[in-house]
Protein backbone atom coordinates (compact mmCIF):
# COMPACT_ATOMS: atom_id res chain seq x y z
CA UNK A 1 0.00 0.00 0.00
CA UNK A 2 1.44 3.46 -0.95
CA UNK A 3 1.66 6.03 2.19
CA UNK A 4 2.06 8.86 -0.95
CA UNK A 5 -1.44 10.55 -0.61
CA UNK A 6 -2.79 12.57 -3.44
CA UNK A 7 -6.50 12.92 -2.68
CA UNK A 8 -8.46 12.81 0.62
CA UNK A 9 -12.25 11.77 0.78
CA UNK A 10 -13.14 14.36 3.96
CA UNK A 11 -16.80 12.99 5.07
CA UNK A 12 -18.86 15.15 6.98
CA UNK A 13 -22.39 15.71 8.30
CA UNK A 14 -21.14 19.35 9.19
CA UNK A 15 -22.76 19.17 12.34
CA UNK A 16 -21.37 21.18 15.21
CA UNK A 17 -18.26 19.72 16.51
CA UNK A 18 -17.13 18.54 13.39
CA UNK A 19 -13.84 21.26 12.58
CA UNK A 20 -11.44 18.87 14.44
CA UNK A 21 -12.27 16.02 11.18
CA UNK A 22 -11.18 18.78 9.15
CA UNK A 23 -8.53 20.13 10.82
CA UNK A 24 -7.09 16.96 10.58
CA UNK A 25 -7.68 16.79 6.72
CA UNK A 26 -6.28 19.96 5.73
CA UNK A 27 -3.24 19.16 7.88
CA UNK A 28 -2.83 16.03 5.80
CA UNK A 29 -3.21 17.71 2.58
CA UNK A 30 -0.82 20.73 3.22
CA UNK A 31 1.44 18.04 4.76
CA UNK A 32 0.99 15.66 1.33
CA UNK A 33 -0.20 18.58 -1.16
CA UNK A 34 -3.04 16.05 -1.69
CA UNK A 35 -6.33 17.43 -2.99
CA UNK A 36 -9.47 17.33 -0.46
CA UNK A 37 -12.75 16.05 -1.93
CA UNK A 38 -15.46 17.86 1.00
CA UNK A 39 -18.67 15.17 0.85
CA UNK A 40 -21.97 15.30 2.41
CA UNK A 41 -24.42 13.22 2.28
CA UNK A 42 -28.29 14.17 2.38
CA UNK A 43 -29.37 10.99 4.16
CA UNK A 44 -32.91 9.88 2.17
CA UNK A 45 -36.09 9.46 3.93
CA UNK A 46 -36.77 6.18 5.51
CA UNK A 47 -39.94 4.11 4.50
CA UNK A 48 -42.28 5.58 6.61
CA UNK A 49 -41.62 9.54 6.51
CA UNK A 50 -41.18 8.75 2.46
CA UNK A 51 -44.74 6.97 2.35
CA UNK A 52 -46.24 10.21 4.60
CA UNK A 53 -44.30 12.50 2.08
CA UNK A 54 -45.95 10.70 -1.03
CA UNK A 55 -49.48 11.88 0.68
CA UNK A 56 -49.05 14.77 0.13
CA UNK A 57 -46.82 15.90 -2.52
CA UNK A 58 -46.34 15.27 -6.01
CA UNK A 59 -43.30 12.78 -7.12
CA UNK A 60 -42.41 16.32 -9.14
CA UNK A 61 -42.58 18.53 -5.98
CA UNK A 62 -40.33 15.90 -4.07
CA UNK A 63 -37.74 15.79 -6.51
CA UNK A 64 -37.93 19.78 -7.01
CA UNK A 65 -37.50 19.88 -2.77
CA UNK A 66 -34.52 17.33 -2.89
CA UNK A 67 -32.57 19.21 -5.00
CA UNK A 68 -33.39 22.61 -3.25
CA UNK A 69 -31.93 21.32 -0.33
CA UNK A 70 -28.91 20.14 -1.94
CA UNK A 71 -28.63 23.52 -3.42
CA UNK A 72 -29.01 24.83 -0.25
CA UNK A 73 -26.58 22.58 1.78
CA UNK A 74 -23.90 22.88 -1.09
CA UNK A 75 -24.07 26.59 -0.26
CA UNK A 76 -23.65 26.02 3.47
CA UNK A 77 -20.63 23.64 3.01
CA UNK A 78 -18.80 26.34 0.89
CA UNK A 79 -19.53 28.94 3.42
CA UNK A 80 -18.64 27.14 6.54
CA UNK A 81 -15.47 26.21 4.29
CA UNK A 82 -14.40 29.55 3.86
CA UNK A 83 -15.67 30.29 7.23
CA UNK A 84 -13.04 28.17 8.31
CA UNK A 85 -10.26 29.28 6.30
CA UNK A 86 -10.33 33.02 7.47
CA UNK A 87 -10.51 32.27 10.82
CA UNK A 88 -8.22 29.19 11.30
CA UNK A 89 -5.85 28.65 8.57
CA UNK A 90 -5.83 32.00 6.27
CA UNK A 91 -1.89 31.21 5.62
CA UNK A 92 -3.08 27.88 3.91
CA UNK A 93 -6.35 28.76 2.16
CA UNK A 94 -4.55 28.90 -1.48
CA UNK A 95 -2.42 25.90 -1.10
CA UNK A 96 -5.27 23.66 -0.50
CA UNK A 97 -7.41 22.64 -3.14
CA UNK A 98 -10.64 21.73 -2.24
CA UNK A 99 -13.94 20.37 -4.21
CA UNK A 100 -17.39 19.80 -3.33
CA UNK A 101 -19.77 17.07 -3.81
CA UNK A 102 -23.36 17.24 -2.37
CA UNK A 103 -25.65 14.66 -2.93
CA UNK A 104 -28.24 12.27 -1.16
CA UNK A 105 -28.25 8.31 -0.35
CA UNK A 106 -27.10 5.90 1.99
CA UNK A 107 -24.52 8.01 4.01
CA UNK A 108 -22.27 5.10 4.61
CA UNK A 109 -22.67 3.72 1.01
CA UNK A 110 -22.53 6.77 -0.86
CA UNK A 111 -18.62 7.97 0.72
CA UNK A 112 -17.80 4.46 -0.42
CA UNK A 113 -19.03 4.58 -3.56
CA UNK A 114 -17.27 8.11 -3.92
CA UNK A 115 -14.09 7.09 -2.54
CA UNK A 116 -14.07 4.36 -5.50
CA UNK A 117 -15.09 6.11 -8.17
CA UNK A 118 -12.99 8.86 -7.10
CA UNK A 119 -9.97 6.73 -5.85
CA UNK A 120 -9.01 8.48 -3.19
CA UNK A 121 -5.72 7.52 -1.05
CA UNK A 122 -8.06 8.04 2.26
CA UNK A 123 -10.84 9.15 3.95
CA UNK A 124 -11.32 11.11 6.54
CA UNK A 125 -14.50 11.67 8.67
CA UNK A 126 -15.65 12.44 12.36
CA UNK A 127 -17.44 10.11 14.69
CA UNK A 128 -19.39 11.44 17.86
CA UNK A 129 -20.16 8.52 21.20
CA UNK A 130 -23.16 6.54 20.72
CA UNK A 131 -24.69 5.06 23.34
CA UNK A 132 -24.83 1.25 23.33
CA UNK A 133 -28.31 1.19 22.23
CA UNK A 134 -27.97 4.20 19.74
CA UNK A 135 -25.39 2.02 18.10
CA UNK A 136 -27.29 -1.36 18.04
CA UNK A 137 -30.12 0.45 16.46
CA UNK A 138 -28.67 2.99 14.42
CA UNK A 139 -25.42 2.13 13.69
CA UNK A 140 -22.32 4.27 13.46
CA UNK A 141 -21.67 5.73 9.51
CA UNK A 142 -18.17 5.48 10.65
CA UNK A 143 -18.15 2.20 11.93
CA UNK A 144 -19.92 1.07 8.84
CA UNK A 145 -17.44 2.98 6.23
CA UNK A 146 -14.21 1.15 8.50
CA UNK A 147 -15.44 -1.81 7.86
CA UNK A 148 -16.12 -2.10 4.47
CA UNK A 149 -13.78 0.48 2.95
CA UNK A 150 -10.70 -1.15 1.50
CA UNK A 151 -8.69 2.12 2.02
CA UNK A 152 -7.16 3.83 5.11
CA UNK A 153 -9.88 5.56 7.22
CA UNK A 154 -8.95 8.35 9.43
CA UNK A 155 -11.69 8.25 12.59
CA UNK A 156 -10.96 11.63 14.53
CA UNK A 157 -13.19 11.73 18.03
CA UNK A 158 -15.73 14.47 17.91
CA UNK A 159 -16.98 16.34 21.48
CA UNK A 160 -19.44 18.58 20.25
CA UNK A 161 -16.88 21.40 20.41
CA UNK A 162 -15.27 23.04 18.08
Amino acid sequence: MSTELKRILYASDIGHGSRPAFRHSVSLAHQYGAEIVYIHIMDKLNYSAAQVAQKYFTAKELVEMEKGGLDSLDKTVRERIHKFFSEEMSEWADEIDISFIVKSGDIADAILETANELNVDMIVMGARKHSLMEKMILGSVSTKVLQKSSRPVLIVPLTGQD
